[in-house]
This record gives C-alpha cells, sequence and structure tokens, in this order.
C-alpha cells in the first residue's frame, strides 16, 4: 500500500486545483482546513496545488451537496464542506469485516498494477547492500502479497518465504514462482519457529493496519522472535509530514473496464489514514471496500522497534537507498538489527 504527499493548503482566500488523469475539482473557501493527498505516485505527481486569488466558481464545478471531502475540523461547532456532516465518511461501519480481511482480493492486483516486477528489482538491490546477508541465508518476506520481491530474492538464491493473509494473492505468488515458498498466516501470530531467519523485510506500507497499539506491536514482536540474534529487519513506511502535507481528498480512475472512486482522509483523533473504494464495472454489482493505516511517525516507529527489542541502525528515504530527510522523503525506510 503507498501514502505518498504533496503540501497542506488552508482553503482560506485560495483556490485549489486538483488534476488528475481523470477528474478536476475546485473548492472555495468553506472556513475549514482540509487535507489532500493521494496514494497512488503517478496521480500525486500530476496532481498541482494553485495559489490565487479567490474567484466566483460556476456552480457546475462545485461538487453536489454531500460530496464527502476529508478534512481537519476547528472546533466541534463547525459543518463539513457544502453541508456535509462532521462525522468521518471513511471509517468503518459496524457490519463490516475487518479492512484487511477484503481489500486484498483478485482486483487488488489491477488497482495497484504500476508495481512493476522490474521497480522490483532495483528494490531488492536496494535491500541486499543494507541486509549485508550471503547467498543461501533465510529472508522473510513479512505481507509478502504478490510476491514481486520474493521472487526477486529467490532469484539472488536467497531461501525466502513469503507471508502473507490474502489467498488470493498467494495464489499468485506461486503461480510466478514455485520456487520460493508461500505461507498464509496472520502476521501477528506467526507460525515459525524462534530464530529462523537472517532477514525480515516488510514492505510499502504493510505495518499499522490493526487498530490497537498492541496489536501493531504484536507484528514487530514476531517478526523479532523469528529473527536469529543479530538478525536485520527492514521496514518500509509512509514518511508522515511530507504526506500530510498533501491528500488528495477524491480521485476516479480507470482500470480496464471498471471505475474507481477512491476517497481519502486523516483521521486526526485515531491518527489513522483512511481510504474508502468504489468499484463500478459493467455487468457486475458495485463494490465498496476500505484500507485504514495507522499513521506513525519516524520517531514512533523507532519507539516501537525498540520496544520490540531491534536497535535502529540506519534510516532512508526510499528503497533506493536515498538519504532519510525528515521534511521531504516519501519514505521512511529503517534498517535494525535484533539485539543479541
Amino acid at each position: 500500500m503507498e501514502w505518498c504527499a504533496k503540501p497542506i493548503w488552508s482553503v482560506s482566500a485560495y483556490r485549489t486545483s486538483v488534476r488528475s488523469s481523470c477528474t478536476r475539482l475546485r473548492l472555495r473557501d468553506a472556513g475549514v482546513s482540509f487535507i489532500l493527498y493521494d496514494s497512488l505516485s503517478d496521480l500525486v505527481a500530476r496532481s498541482q496545488l494553485v495559489r490565487s486569488r479567490p474567484r466566483k466558481i460556476h456552480s457546475s464545478r462545485v461538487p453536489r451537496r454531500g460530496t464527502r471531502v476529508a478534512w481537519h475540523d476547528r472546533s466541534s461547532a463547525e459543518t463539513g464542506l457544502f453541508g456535509t456532516r462532521r462525522s468521518n465518511p471513511l471509517r468503518k461501519r459496524p457490519d463490516e469485516k475487518p479492512w484487511y480481511e477484503t481489500a486484498f482480493e483478485a482486483d487488488y492486483l489491477a488497482r495497484y498494477a504500476h508495481r512493476s516486477e522490474r521497480a522490483g528489482a532495483r528494490e531488492v538491490a536496494f535491500l541486499k547492500r543494507v541486509l549485508h546477508l550471503p547467498k543461501g541465508a533465510r529472508i522473510l518476506d513479512l505481507c509478502c502479497g504478490a510476491g514481486r520481491h520474493a521472487h526477486a530474492l529467490t532469484r539472488h538464491g536467497y531461501r525466502v518465504l513469503g507471508v502473507d493473509l490474502s489467498f488470493e494473492l498467494l495464489r499468485s505468488a506461486r503461480k510466478k514462482d514455485p520456487v520460493a515458498s508461500f505461507v498464509r498466516a496472520d502476521a501477528r501470530h506467526l507460525p515459525l519457529r524462534t530464530g529462523l531467519f537472517d532477514g525480515v523485510v516488510n514492505l510499502f506500507t504493510s505495518f499499522g493496519y490493526f487498530e490497537t497499539a498492541q496489536e501493531n506491536l504484536a507484528v514487530l514482536r514476531g517478526a523479532t522472535r523469528v529473527l536469529r540474534p543479530g538478525g536485520v529487519l527492514v521496514l518500509d513506511f509512509f514518511n508522515l509530514r511530507p504526506t500530510l502535507r498533501g491528500l488528495v481528498a477524491r480521485t476516479e480512475r480507470r482500470v480496464g473496464r471498471a471505475w474507481l472512486i477512491e476517497e481519502r482522509g486523516f483521521d486526526r483523533r485515531r491518527k489513522r489514514l483512511e481510504k474508502r473504494i468504489r468499484i463500478e464495472e459493467p455487468a457486475h454489482p458495485v463494490r465498496e471496500l476500505r484500507e485504514s493505516v495507522r499513521a506513525y511517525s519516524p520517531a514512533e516507529l523507532q519507539r516501537l522497534a525498540r520496544r520490540a527489542g531491534l536497535t535502529v541502525l540506519q534510516r532512508f528515504g526510499d528503497l533506493r537507498g536515498a538519504p532519510f530527510r525528515p521534511s521531504r522523503s516519501p519514505r521512511c525506510v529503517l534498517v535494525a538489527r535484533k539485539d543479541v
């Protein structure tokens, strides 16, 4: 999962133009500060926030009443944009399953088709440099998805085990590479022997999925448990500050014959990035999915790593090894060693 960013703007006295390949939305002063962001790098790169003097907006260009827009409230007395209610429309509904049980099904690969095997190979070159492991070393790809990195690591001579909860993604991973091994398991309760692995990788914001701090910490503690003493963990997460500087509330795009309508927001009280995905496809019922990730800062991630029994050795700004800049880097990649 990806979360990328552009700057935060107060709406007062500004016009905001959000451009993507499919949509253009203009909003005027609504008396609140709201966040615009996009989870897809290619869409964010094409988005622009334009500062200008206030201008009249034609009524046909104003979102209809009831449009849901992600925003930060300044006081409990304020209402949402264009008469929407204050409550967060992206949060879990009472009758919904945990989002991670339904979000990673067959259409997930189509939604994130821009993640190529070639890019995965470049990222594995970085992993080799920071893990410093010989060929034949055991590596756990925790929350491996469809196995892009597990496949590339296997080709470099490592013995790789991929673990994920999604049956659909694991089935895709097994089809692509019969050499690497894959196991379906919950990251909070790894059914693996203590000290089995020389390295563990957890990539593309595959952390922070659970509602409580104890559950998320259990994921890190489980990863630490299965590492041998002195083993190395690589944790790749979005960098919170630049992510919160530019969140795009809504995008629409076509994937094959389907339209994807994605609404996104940041819940300040719960400190979670939320996304609701609506998939409209001819001759198919409309499907709705959620994604929700606890928005940990780099400092919080380091504290969690220490509590899990890890010592942070290095921080990088992406999976190519760029230096970490707190206010600019899109990612926060921690390299940590299990305490001996």
